[in-house]
């Protein structure tokens, strides 16, 4: 599981500015090829979509104008010019905490506080939420997760799923 968890927070560690293009239309975040995720690493680049309904670009273009800090990372720290994994996990439960966040866990349907957040469990809430509470389709929940293939979401998540 910690390789799983390395992997997202990897991703988005990975992110440089230059990565994000907010002023388009259809605002997105570029992932460029050879960022890894799941073991694997992206052969090719792959642009993200951001969902407009969520102010996701305008979030991210007041960031970046207020960054205090001179840097080609979209997240750097304080000691070097980005954030690691450990660090991003621990600001994810921080703000968790403060905003009482309580997500569901996927395992036994279990709700749990928000000292247990983590960048993945929010990603098992998210599948929770969209196909179970929000009864979406199973493709377009796994799209969503960014799997690659269906059979990865039917994996993770076969005690969820609805018959």
């Amino acid at each position: 599981m910690r390789r799983i968890l390395s992997a997202v927070f990897s991703e988005v560690v990975g992110l440089d500015v230059d990565h994000l293009h907010l002023d388009d239309a259809d605002p997105y975040v570029f992932v460029p090829a050879g960022i890894q995720k799941g073991g694997e690493t992206y052969a090719r680049d792959t642009p993200i979509e951001l969902q407009s309904s969520l102010g996701t670009a305008r979030v991210l273009r007041y960031y970046l104008r207020d960054c205090w800090k001179d840097t080609t990372a979209l997240f750097p720290s304080r000691s070097s010019s980005r954030l690691t994994t450990d660090v991003l996990r621990n600001v994810v439960q921080k703000f968790a905490v403060e905003a009482e966040v309580e997500p569901y866990r996927t395992e036994n349907n279990v709700q749990v506080g928000p000292e247990h957040v983590s960048p993945h469990l929010l990603r098992h809430s998210l599948f929770y939420r969209e196909f179970v509470e929000n009864e979406r389709r199973l493709k377009g929940v796994s799209l969503r997760l960014r799997h690659r293939r269906l059979s990865t979401t039917e994996k993770f998540y076969a005690n969820l799923i609805r018959a």
